[in-house]
């Protein structure tokens, strides 16, 4: 069964960090999205060059487009 895509739309980092880890708290949800994104050879520049800082609490539609593409659908 496919899994219907997330849309591409703007989100709160901890409501999207939970999507990507369901299981696990808000809280610890952020921590491991934040330690992918911070991991990942290319995301960080990426959403850097897109205006998004450490501790942003929000990301735009395109911000949320480059997450999706260097880390996949959550």
């Amino acid at each position: 069964k496919l899994m219907e895509k997330q849309p591409i739309k703007s989100y709160g980092w901890s409501q999207l960090a939970q999507l990507y880890s369901p299981e696990l708290t808000p809280a610890g949800a952020s921590r491991q999205l934040r330690s992918w994104v911070a991991k990942h050879p290319t995301l960080l520049s990426l959403l850097h060059q897109d205006g998004w800082q450490k501790g942003g609490r929000r990301l735009t539609p395109r911000q949320v487009s480059i997450l999706f593409d260097c880390l996949g659908c959550p």
